[in-house]
């Protein structure tokens, strides 16, 4: 199995906040703190 974790750090906006993610295997996976953050 190879995994591949490419370097392409993005940040998302979302209602003027700012969302961390990052690809992995060609997925997104998105910071649960920015997201925990903005929802409260």
């Amino acid at each position: 199995m190879t995994t591949e974790l490419k370097e392409n750090k993005e940040l998302v906006l979302f209602e003027n906040n700012q969302i961390r993610r990052t690809e992995y295997n060609g997925e997104w996976y998105y910071s649960i703190i920015d997201i925990v953050a903005i929802l409260t």
